[in-house]
């Protein structure tokens, strides 16, 4: 349930309804709050601040009609300059950029701000028309009318210059790197485990249960695991994480167990599992990450081949690392209060996140040799750091492997003399070079 509830705020976050949504209905209630008000002022004789003012009946029916046409004409321009900005991010960095770009606020509160002044115009509109008495001028609802009028105008101006910002490659690839550091930002600091990673099931029997339709892990509930398995007495191996894509009849998990399962209970631990057709980053390191990894092989593309872009990428994927180091992954072996292992679940490592960014980029930068040197630069900067052995060792795994890829394909001796100082800096542990 704890899942459920965490993925359907994560889909609201990144919802562009949501907010929009929210904000209407507040125009619609501040419209009925106003017009309500002139009313009651009316009936109780007080007087008004915007007497003076001298308008109308049908003066404030056709300014009121006027500003509706046109808040709904802004309200249309700042849509279509919206998704033209996202075709053409979606087009230069990636579709998964755009993930990161509904999160920002600022687009949906301005979208939801034009809905909530159209509602609560067109409200007075329709309560001017069908008002009975036309002496009765509602000048509280035209001041505030008038008042979100010119905020509007301020507001789209301030949404043009944020749009010039959000289609800047630092802009884009910073905020990428924001919602992939929020991710890395949520793990505990790094401490030396004291608990066996290896162990013997003492169960008999093994029962599996395979997948019963494809899609990708969006999340699993562990807590309601851990409750069947303590209740049930076994071990649940679960042989996937979010993020993994399965297959029709792919086996899901299997449940070490003295008593095979009944049929209820095998669907109860199925449910734990929720698929989908699309990766969420909720739970998956690897969604956040495969962002920046996209934006900086469509740089080195031959039809973009933009080293500037693929350096600034970098810089923020090797910044990620510095932090990784300094964390502890979740541990695999989950555990009942006597200490015994309830389910061993399959988890990203420091490891598996080295590979899934150094292999691209050894395969794919390697014959850019700016890019190469930004590369060993930036890690040489997190071998100087104070890293744990495991960690150290991974690094130097793929350095190692980096530099050998880049000395086949750049043979000229000026080229090879700067690989070949920064393999000496590594094994040093120095930044001199």
């Amino acid at each position: 349930m704890i899942e459920m509830i965490k993925n359907f705020i994560d889909a609201l976050r990144r919802s562009l309804w949501f907010i929009p949504f929210l904000m209407t209905l507040c125009g619609l209630f501040l419209g009925f709050a106003f017009n309500n008000l002139d009313r009651y002022l009316w009936d109780n004789k007080t007087p008004y601040l915007t007497e003076s003012w001298g308008i109308n009946y049908v003066g404030v029916q056709t300014l009121f009609t006027s500003v509706s046409a046109a808040i709904i004409t802004a309200m249309t321009t700042i849509l279509s300059i919206t998704l033209l900005i996202f075709t053409v991010l979606a087009g230069q960095y990636g579709a998964n950029v755009l993930n990161v770009f509904k999160i920002r606020t600022f687009s949906k509160f301005v979208i939801g701000w034009l809905s909530a002044v159209y509602i609560y115009i067109i409200y007075h509109v329709y309560a001017i028309t069908t008002g009975q008495n036309q002496e009765q001028v509602p000048q509280i609802s035209i001041t505030f009318g008038i008042i979100f009028t010119i905020l509007t105008l301020f507001i789209i101006i301030l949404y043009i210059n944020y749009l010039v910002r959000q289609i800047q490659v630092g802009t884009v690839v910073s905020q990428a790197a924001t919602e992939l550091n929020r991710w890395i930002g949520n793990l505990g600091p790094y401490k030396q485990s004291t608990k066996a990673s290896e162990f013997t099931i003492e169960k008999p029997l093994k029962q599996s249960i395979d997948s019963k339709n494809c899609g990708y892990i969006q999340s699993i509930d562990k807590e309601s695991l851990i409750e069947i398995c303590d209740s049930q007495c076994v071990v649940i191996e679960l042989h996937h994480r979010p993020g993994d894509f399965l297959v029709t009849g792919e086996r899901l998990l299997t449940i070490h167990t003295e008593n095979f399962l009944s049929d209820a209970i095998t669907k109860k631990i199925s449910s734990c599992l929720k698929t989908n057709s699309k990766r969420i980053s909720l739970n998956d390191l690897e969604q956040n990450l495969n962002v920046l990894i996209e934006m900086t092989l469509r740089a080195l593309s031959p039809s973009t081949n933009d080293m500037f872009i693929a350096n600034n990428c970098i810089d923020y994927l090797c910044e990620s690392i510095a932090r990784l180091v300094q964390k502890a992954f979740p541990n695999r072996l989950s555990y009942s209060d006597q200490g015994e292992v309830l389910l061993i679940s399959k988890e990203f490592n420091f490891e598996g996140y080295l590979n899934a960014t150094m292999h691209p980029l050894r395969q794919y930068a390697t014959q850019h040799l700016g890019v190469v040197i930004r590369l060993l630069h930036n890690l040489l900067k997190i071998k100087w750091m104070n890293i744990p052995m495991p960690y150290e060792k991974a690094l130097e795994r793929h350095f190692l492997a980096i530099y050998e890829a880049a000395i086949e394909r750049h043979p000229h001796p000026f080229d090879q003399d700067s690989l070949k100082r920064r393999l000496l800096s590594f094994s040093q542990s120095s930044l001199e070079a």
